[in-house]
């Protein structure tokens, strides 16, 4: 999991920034997973985003800040 430079709405004293796992897939399914998990928005939802992971503030997807790093082939793109 990693802390993104998306923020969250602050609710009194809690606040920060939107933390995200980055899941693998390959570009030509990636429609399909989006429109799979947007159906469930009350549980994980849509990605916020899919593609160059330094546009949401991850500059090492080889370092998560939280949990185990997630491996990713040839070809494949992340969503988070």
């Amino acid at each position: 999991m990693f802390k993104t430079n998306i923020p969250n709405e602050h609710i009194g004293e809690f606040g920060g920034n939107l933390v995200v796992s980055m899941r693998p897939c390959k570009p030509e399914d990636l429609k399909y997973c989006i429109d799979t998990t947007s159906e469930y928005p009350g549980a994980h939802g849509g990605p916020v985003h899919a593609g160059d992971p330094s546009a949401i503030g991850i500059e090492d997807l080889g370092k998560p800040d939280y949990g185990d790093r997630v491996t990713i082939h040839d070809g494949e793109v992340y969503k988070a």
